[in-house]
C-alpha cells in the first residue's frame, strides 16, 4: 500500500506554524504518513496581491481579520503549490484561519480535508454554535442578560465572550462566522485535546 501523503498549511505566524509543525511530527512519526509543509508568510505575497489585501480589509483590521484574508488571497499560489507536489497529496490539512483553502482539495481532487483545531473542545464548541446565535440572537452579545446555551456544555456569560463576538459590526465577526460555515465542508476536525484540558472549562461531565 501506498504510504499515505498529506499536506499541512500553516496560516502566517510562530503561533500557527507551530502547532501545524508538532501535527505533522505526530503524523509522520506515530502514523507514517508522508507529510509537507506550506507556511504561508507575511511576506509571500507580490506587491499587486499585497494592494489588493488592503482594499479587502477595512483600516482598522484586527490580526485576526488580516491573517484570514491573506491566507484567502493565497489560494491559487496555494494550488500551484500542491499541484506540483510529487508524489500527489491525498489529505489536506489546514487551520481555522485556513478553511478558505479547501475548494484546493476539491479542485485537485484529493481524497479528504480536515480542519486542525489546536486549542481546545470549548473553543471549538463555540464557535461551532456561533451561527446559531448569529441568527438567534437579538442585538449585540455584550448586551445579553441570559448566558448563551450550547448543547452539550454549560452556558457562556457575558464575561466568557470570545474576543471576536465583542462586536457584530465588526469585520473581525464576520470573518469568524464564515470561518464557521466553511469547517461542515471539510471531512473532519482535528482537536488537540484531552480530558483534564477541558477540565475547569465549560464541558459537562
Amino acid at each position: 500500500m501506498d504510504q499515505p501523503h498529506a499536506v499541512l498549511v500553516a496560516s502566517p505566524g510562530l503561533g500557527h506554524l507551530i502547532p501545524i509543525l508538532e501535527l505533522g511530527n505526530c503524523l509522520s512519526s506515530v502514523l507514517n504518513v508522508q507529510v509537507t509543509i506550506l507556511a504561508v508568510t507575511s511576506g509571500s505575497s507580490s506587491s499587486t496581491e499585497t494592494e489588493a489585501i488592503h482594499n479587502l480589509v477595512e483600516p482598522d483590521a484586527t490580526v485576526f481579520t488580516k491573517i484570514r484574508v491573506k491566507v484567502r488571497a493565497m489560494k491559487s499560489a496555494v494550488r500551484d503549490a500542491v499541484e506540483s507536489m510529487k508524489p500527489k497529496p491525498t489529505v489536506m490539512i489546514v487551520d481555522f484561519f485556513g478553511t478558505g483553502l479547501m475548494s484546493v482539495a476539491d479542485d485537485l481532487g484529493l481524497t479528504a480535508k480536515y480542519v486542525y483545531v489546536p486549542s481546545h473542545a470549548w473553543f471549538l464548541a463555540v464557535m461551532v454554535y456561533l451561527p446559531v446565535w448569529d441568527t438567534t440572537v437579538e442585538g449585540e452579545y455584550v448586551e445579553i442578560k441570559e448566558p448563551l446555551k450550547i448543547p452539550g456544555c454549560k452556558p457562556m456569560g457575558r464575561k466568557e465572550l470570545m474576543e471576536p463576538m465583542l462586536d457584530q459590526s465588526d469585520q473581525q465577526y464576520k470573518e469568524c462566522v464564515r470561518a464557521v460555515l466553511e469547517v461542515p465542508m471539510s471531512d473532519g476536525v482535528l482537536v488537540n485535546t484531552w480530558k483534564d484540558r477541558e477540565l475547569g472549562l465549560r464541558l459537562r461531565r
